[in-house]
């Protein structure tokens, strides 16, 4: 069997981090939407019980990577063994969710391939055991994510539908983010309801903006330039690098392509 699955990466339209848990995990209100750039799967069963996993981008670890993770974790309920072929367009270290879209789609085919006959609900369990936002990508589109991103509410696409990306060239540290942060928001900071303009626009704040704005100060410089061109605000997706701009009509987008 042979199969090609495309997994989308995301952007945060808005990002709001709370004081972590006793675990050391952070609950957030945050808005996710899947983007048209994407990663490919190129998928082959084997009858030999292995995982051979390449991929285009030489930096990658394919032996510490979620997906050899994943295939361990379930190697011995599955049939056969695979060739994976992972082809890289999503940047590493940017904030767009690459490494869990990977993590949700190669989950997919194997539920379905595998005959695992995980549920939904038991699908979204295992999949928050490989990373916060690895259950978004099962099934959303656009979704409201709270908790520590197993609490997804699929929500209509929002007036802004396109978006303008810049790419840094930047791998960021989400670990470094987070501890930064934690360091200068020492008051407890508690869940609370979804802000009435995230619910209504998606479009709001990133509470990891002015973090990773600090740590790399060439984020700044592209901001900076771009308020002299008098564009439209920019925003940050995850706990960075990918810089955006977004937009309600299409051509509007083109202008600064």
């Amino acid at each position: 069997m042979k199969k090609t699955i495309k997994t989308s990466a995301k952007i945060n339209l808005s990002l709001l981090i709370y004081s972590p848990r006793n675990d050391g995990l952070h609950p957030i209100c945050s808005v996710f939407q899947k983007i048209s750039l994407f990663d490919t799967l190129n998928i082959e069963t084997t009858k030999k019980k292995t995982l051979v996993l390449t991929c285009n981008n030489q930096t990658i670890e394919t032996e510490d990577n979620i997906i050899t993770k994943i295939y361990n974790k379930f190697k011995n309920k599955l049939p056969f063994g695979l060739k994976v072929n992972l082809s890289k367009n999503i940047p590493i270290g940017a904030g767009l969710g690459g490494g869990s879209s990977n993590a949700a789609g190669f989950l997919q085919f194997l539920n379905k391939a595998a005959k695992l006959n995980f549920s939904e609900k038991k699908l979204v369990k295992v999949a928050s055991f490989f990373g916060a936002d690895v259950p978004f990508f099962l099934n959303s589109q656009t979704a409201i994510v709270r908790g520590i991103g197993n609490k997804i509410t699929q929500i209509e696409s929002g007036p802004y539908r396109y978006f303008v990306l810049i790419y840094p060239n930047i791998a960021i540290s989400t670990k470094d983010i987070y501890n930064t942060f934690d360091k200068k928001n020492t008051a407890k900071k508690i869940p609370g309801r979804t802000p009435k303009n995230i619910s209504k626009y998606h479009l709001g704040q990133n509470d990891l903006k002015d973090i990773a704005f600090g740590l790399y100060p060439k984020l700044q410089t592209i901001e900076q330039k771009l308020i002299e061109l008098n564009a439209p605000p920019l925003h940050m997706s995850g706990s960075g690098s990918t810089l955006f701009i977004p937009f309600k009509k299409r051509k509007d987008a083109l202008a600064w392509e």
